[in-house]
């Protein structure tokens, strides 16, 4: 593949990121002649980034489909979701008083990489208006997202119950994920015993909403769940 053709395909995947939103192709254009951008490739298996990683910098997958993995504090359970190309990896890390990413990121097929150091990301939001509002919004919206958990009512109903428990672990509300937790476990995060627990799981899993395996549960579409 030729440069012009390369940079037309990253122009392209660029758009479909909200970070990049409203900018024409011109734009974008300017943006790759201008900014230094790290490029990298990870192979399937391979790490993206770890959980405990220095983030301090704009990461993004251009290419390819990849895992992210987030675990309770104890480590007792955790979250795998299956994601694909372009994303942004927790551009909240950028900034703020804790520049390490919080999730594991792991590449299922080879993946291309684009990174921008925080000094090139500074210079760009200066440049940029679009850029910088862009940025904003993405924050804000975050932030109001997570003020409003904190407020929402709480279910009542079981299955309600165990729907938003789940829901609220991912990072990205619909799609593949597998949730490895025992049952035990389950039951004491949602207050009730495990026998209710199991008749629950097994009532979603007659509707096609979820597997369930030992220790672990397959998510096949998330978004149902909020049906």
């Amino acid at each position: 593949m030729t440069a012009v053709n390369t940079d037309l395909a990253i122009v392209s995947t660029l758009r479909q990121l909200p970070l990049f939103m409203g900018m024409s192709d011109m734009e974008l254009k300017e943006i790759l002649a201008r900014v230094k951008c790290l490029y990298r490739k990870v192979g399937p298996g391979e790490p993206i980034v770890s959980q405990g990683d220095r983030s301090g910098s704009l990461w993004m997958v251009v290419g390819g489909t990849f895992t992210t993995t987030a675990y309770s504090a104890d480590y007792d359970y955790s979250v795998t979701e299956y994601l694909h190309a372009p994303a942004l990896l927790q551009i909240e890390c950028a900034f703020g008083w804790q520049q390490r990413f919080t999730r594991t990121y792991k590449a299922e097929t080879p993946c291309n990489l684009m990174i921008i150091s925080k000094t090139e990301l500074q210079q760009l939001c200066s440049d940029s208006l679009i850029f910088r509002i862009n940025l904003l919004n993405i924050l804000s919206t975050s932030l109001q997202k997570s003020r409003m958990a904190v407020w929402a009512n709480a279910p009542k109903d079981m299955r309600d119950r165990l729907a938003h428990f789940l829901l609220s672990h991912f990072e990205y509300p619909a799609g593949h994920k597998v949730f490895k937790i025992r049952m035990e476990r389950l039951a004491e995060e949602l207050h009730t015993s495990r026998l209710t627990v199991s008749n629950t799981l097994r009532a979603l899993a007659a509707d096609g909403l979820l597997s369930v395996g030992r220790g672990s549960l397959d998510i096949p579409a998330a978004q149902l769940l909020r049906d």
